[in-house]
Order: structure tokens, then C-alpha cells, then sequence
């Protein structure tokens, strides 16, 4: 059975480059696909964090305050923001975690899955300071 990028997860990788243009950055992390996943009150791992007591607002602002470059990508530069390969190797994970929970698609509870088992990535970092695990997110 093939896995594919709920429409959800789909927006998200559109939003990230947004996420990395007004942070400074030329490539989109697994920290911007994050910041994206969670910029909407509706999402999946939103709602998912909520659930465990994790705060968005929080959250958001802990990882800014890592990201954050001075300036913002120039509009006219925005075309060259792509995904870095850690990003890219992330999104595999999230297919196999997808696959591996019996998810029809890849969304965004995947992605969180993946992220807290990618090593050097800031949101494993926050997450795991504050008691979240793979385990209780899944």
C-alpha cells in the first residue's frame, strides 16, 4: 500500500517556505515543517499538543528564538528556498510512521513522530524538555 502526504501535510510543506523566508533562512528545516504543522488551530499535531498540555504559543516562541536570523529571505529570493535534506529525510520518516500506526495518509501527527525521532532537531529538543516522547504522541 502506497502512503501519501495527507492534504493537510501537503499545506504544511507549502507554508514551511513561508516559515523559513520570514525567519531568514535559505532552506526549509524540520523546525519550519514544525512551526508550519502548528500555525494552524485546527491541525492535527495542534490539537494533538494541545491534547498533552504542550503550549503552542510556547512552543512557537522557543523555537523562533533558535531560528531566527536578522532580516527575512527577500521576497524576490523566495523561489530558491527548498526543503534541507534533513527535511527531506524527516518526510520519509513520516511516510514509515505513517505506515508503521496504520495511517491511511502521512499528516501531521506523523510528521511530530518524525520529528522527535530525528536527531539535532530542535523540536525534539523542546518537546523532550518538556516530557514528550515518541511514546506519547503516538
Amino acid at each position: 500500500m502506497e502512503i501519501k502526504f495527507s492534504d493537510e501535510l501537503s499545506q504544511v510543506i507549502a507554508w514551511s517556505r513561508d516559515e523559513a523566508q520570514r525567519t531568514g533562512w535559505h532552506n526549509i528545516s524540520i523546525d519550519h515543517l514544525i512551526l508550519s504543522a502548528i500555525r494552524k488551530s485546527g491541525s492535527e499535531a495542534r490539537i494533538l499538543l494541545e491534547s498533552i498540555g504542550v503550549d503552542i504559543a510556547g512552543m512557537k516562541q522557543w523555537l523562533d528564538s533558535f531560528l531566527m536570523k536578522e532580516g527575512f529571505v527577500p521576497l524576490s529570493e523566495t523561489d530558491g528556498i527548498r526543503l534541507s535534506d534533513k527535511a527531506v529525510s524527516c518526510l520519509n520518516l513520516c511516510i514509515f510512521e505513517a505506515s508503521r500506526y496504520g495511517m491511511a495518509e502521512a499528516d501531521t501527527r506523523a510528521l511530530l513522530l518524525a520529528a522527535t525521532r530525528t536527531p539535532g532537531c530542535l523540536t525534539r529538543g523542546y518537546l523532550a524538555g518538556k516530557g514528550v516522547d515518541t511514546a506519547r504522541i503516538s
